[in-house]
């Protein structure tokens, strides 16, 4: 898992796993070389949570996962860090305190008479965590090129060669004398292009150092810079993640503090109105009167209005208690409503310090310095082709001269042996002795024959020379001061990223902690506003309860009065339907008796006598067919504004007696009818 530390801009890896401790991780971090933050100094921080509990598991907060990577450079180690990704940051706990806030607590600690622990050591005084600024990179000096001494083994091949064969040289006839002149010549052409090729070679070996030095030194310079920038980025990324923090939780506060304030505003609008209404409301109380019913000896309730009790609803309260009781609220509610503008303005304040704070950029282009840093490295990777351009040069002048001290041996080894053959054959004819001393010679002659170095392979060393000495010498050295001019820069930068970043994780964290005393006091306010609720409610009880109270009874009397009335013409109108069904069919029985009476009169006429034969048969006939018809129900509706007798007289004459079955049934269907009334 990579662990990026705010402090000092290192990005370091830890083994672990998603069973691992929390503790383990930080004791981890407190050991390694890279960190050296104390174990108690340590604030771990993962998406705006930090990382405590020394027995939690990663794997509780989703790490290492979720946490992310580095990534790795294709051409270096360096590690480039990706924008989204979210990372686990270490702070100091102790470089997140302000100034003021380490001035109190050396003063505490210094009246405790107790030494300070390396946890509570301000980053400025570590300095591990100082380590911000330019490395001082010099390059090494180099020797100039010594001077042509003998020393140089091509020289002494040349001095061996050339000195001792012409001691041991044969004298040689009239008519050898010609072609001995044209060796010499060679010889001399060949030996001063040794003595050339001996300076060439020192000198651009002399000159492979010089760009050599001068190449370490840029490579340093860009490494210490890659580690500057890195370092810069990583304090970047760190500030952000605190800022998106202390951004994330403001946001979550705001919204608390609008929520309370609503409900806070709505409380303090309806006490402001309690009490701006007090006067008016106790008028209206001194004006409503109420009418008690008076009750006579017997327990019963008299009907006439002059017998009422008369009382005003300011008489059911006591109204000396009540001013006391307003008293005692408006001080409680301007109290509070002054608590809570201070409070309000607190919480302004806060947002339009923080929203300053999120909009400060930083002073430090954390992308523009990534990409300078691209350019330097394709600037010292220009520097090593020209230094691997004069290593190529010096490295085909030493090729060169080890060929000729070679071929120089070779002809020294020759010479000596033919001498040897001329001193053990003195006895031989004069033949024999010319053919040795040609042999004498045959080493010069392969001097020039051979060619040991030609004029053009000196021509391009000394062009190469001329060249390197001309050009390559000045872009070289142009190269690494601008590599070190850069190396500054990011030395600069760094220094002024961390001075941003702590300067800002220091008022992140006050502000985290004025979030959090917002918070409890935010809570307490909510405690205020309940102790403040309670000499509101006996307010509210007198002068807006009662009279709340009373005029829902008054509506509720109206509501009563008119459903009775209501319900009494319903009552009336039904009666009235009743009594019109019942005459209308007392009309059509009568009517039925006067069509029998018709029919027989017709055909008995005047007869009495006969017709008082067939009574009794009639009479059967009509208790037969009518007796099983059941008559109609007798309803009498006793509901309030229809009396019985009014009832009565509307259903006509008292009907005729009936048998008990008839009288039982009709009970049920006045039942009936009773209840169909009462639900009208």
């Amino acid at each position: 898992m990579l662990v990026l530390v705010a402090s000092t801009g290192a990005a370091v890896s830890v083994a672990c796993d998603a069973a691992s401790s929390v503790g383990a991780v930080g004791d981890a971090l407190a050991s390694h070389p890279d960190v050296a933050v104390p174990r108690r100094d340590q604030l771990l921080i993962f998406e705006g949570r930090r990382l405590e509990g020394e027995t939690r598991t990663l794997g509780e907060y989703g790490l290492p996962e979720r946490a992310g990577d580095a990534e790795a450079a294709q051409d270096e180690e360096e590690p480039r860090f990706k924008r989204d990704a979210e990372y686990v940051f270490l702070y100091r706990k102790s470089a997140l305190v302000s100034d003021k806030s380490e001035k109190r607590s050396s003063s505490s600690s210094s009246h405790r008479n107790e030494p300070l622990g390396d946890g509570d050591r301000s980053s400025r005084d570590d300095p591990v965590h100082t380590t911000c600024g330019a490395i001082s990179i010099e390059i090494a000096p180099t020797p100039p090129p010594p001077r042509s001494d003998g020393s140089h083994p091509l020289e002494r091949a040349a001095v061996a060669f050339f000195v001792d064969s012409s001691k041991k040289a044969v004298p040689v006839t009239n008519d050898q004398k010609g072609s001995e002149s044209d060796i010499t010549v060679d010889v001399s052409e060949t030996s001063s292009r040794l003595h050339r090729l001996v300076a060439l070679e020192r000198s651009l070996e002399h000159a492979a150092a010089r760009v050599e030095a001068t190449n370490a030194a840029s490579t340093k310079r860009v490494n210490a810079s890659a580690t500057l920038t890195r370092a810069t980025r990583v304090r970047a990324l760190a500030a952000d993640a605190a800022s998106a923090s202390a951004e994330t939780h403001l946001a979550a506060a705001l919204a608390a503090h609008a929520e309370f304030m609503r409900r806070a505003n709505e409380r303090v609008r309806f006490q402001t109105d309690l009490l701006s209404t007090f006067e008016d409301d106790l008028e209206t109380l001194q004006t409503t009167t109420l009418f008690f019913p008076s009750f006579d000896e017997s327990g019963e309730r008299k009907k006439t209005e002059t017998t009422r009790e008369t009382k005003t609803l300011l008489d059911l309260v006591d109204v000396s208690r009540l001013r006391e009781k307003r008293d005692a609220a408006k001080n409680a509610h301007d109290s509070f409503v002054a608590k809570l503008h201070a409070l309000d303005s607190r919480v302004a304040r806060l947002k339009q310090e923080t929203e300053l704070l999120f909009m400060t950029l930083p002073e430090v282009d954390v992308e523009a310095l990534e990409a300078e840093l691209e350019s330097a490295r394709d600037a010292l990777r220009a520097q090593n082709a020209i230094v691997e351009e004069v290593r190529a040069d010096a490295a085909s002048a030493r090729a060169i001269a080890a060929r000729c001290v070679a071929a120089l041996a070779e002809s020294s080894v020759s010479t000596e042996d033919s001498a040897e053959t001329n001193d053990s054959k003195d006895s031989k004819d004069s033949k024999d002795s010319a053919e040795t001393m040609a042999d004498g010679r045959s080493a010069s002659a392969r001097l020039k024959t051979n060619q040991l170095i030609s004029a053009e392979e000196i021509d391009a060393l000394s062009n190469a020379d001329a060249s390197h000495a001309s050009s390559s010498f000045a872009r070289v050295a142009a190269t690494d001061d601008v590599l070190a001019a850069f190396h500054a820069h990011c030395a600069t930068c760094a220094s002024a990223m961390d001075a941003n970043a702590r300067a800002l994780l220091v008022k992140i964290a006050e502000t985290q902690n004025e979030i959090a005393k917002l918070r409890d006091a935010r809570f307490a306010f909510e405690e205020i506003a309940d102790r403040t609720e309670k000499p509101f409610c006996f307010l509210f009880g007198a002068c807006r309860a009662l009279p709340k109270r009373h005029a829902a009874c008054l509506a509720e009397k109206a509501r009563r009065v008119a459903y009775a009335d209501r319900l009494a013409a319903r009552a009336r109108r039904a009666a009235d339907l009743f009594a019109a069904d019942r005459e209308e069919e007392r009309e059509r029985r009568d009517a039925f008796r006067k069509t029998l009476v018709k029919t027989e009169e017709r055909f008995f006429g005047k007869g009495r006598t006969e017709k008082s034969a067939f009574v009794s048969a009639l009479d059967a006939v009509t208790n037969a067919t009518l007796g099983s018809v059941s008559s109609a129900p007798s309803v009498e509706i006793t509901v309030r504004g229809v009396s019985r007798a009014e009832a009565g007289s509307s259903l006509g004459p008292e009907p005729e007696k009936k048998t008990n079955e008839e009288t039982k049934k009709d009970d049920v269907d006045e039942a009936l009818a009773a209840v169909f009334a009462e639900s009208l």
